[in-house]
């Protein structure tokens, strides 16, 4: 288990949220990331409303924006590098 899948755990279990969106990119770092984050989501009753993957060096994220916001989740998992993120 890595240190930032345990870490959404504990703040799944920590706070009174119940939905999440789950986005990462498509690398493999950021792959087992999110495999791991979507099993302990999953065992702290956490329901994911959205899983989203996108291409790395992706720039324009207004899709996956809309996504997130049709889907209402409590909170938003966003998983890649941060030159992509910080877009």
């Amino acid at each position: 288990m890595n240190c930032c899948s345990q870490d959404s755990s504990t703040a799944a279990r920590s706070t009174r949220a119940h939905s999440v969106a789950l986005v990462t990119a498509d690398d493999a770092f950021d792959v087992s990331v999110a495999n791991g984050t979507r099993n302990l989501l999953a065992a702290a009753g956490m329901e994911i409303v959205l899983d989203q993957t996108y291409a790395a060096k992706t720039a324009d994220f207004s899709s996956i924006m809309a996504q997130i916001k049709s889907k209402q989740p409590d909170v938003v998992f966003w998983g890649g590098l941060e030159p992509e993120v910080l877009n």
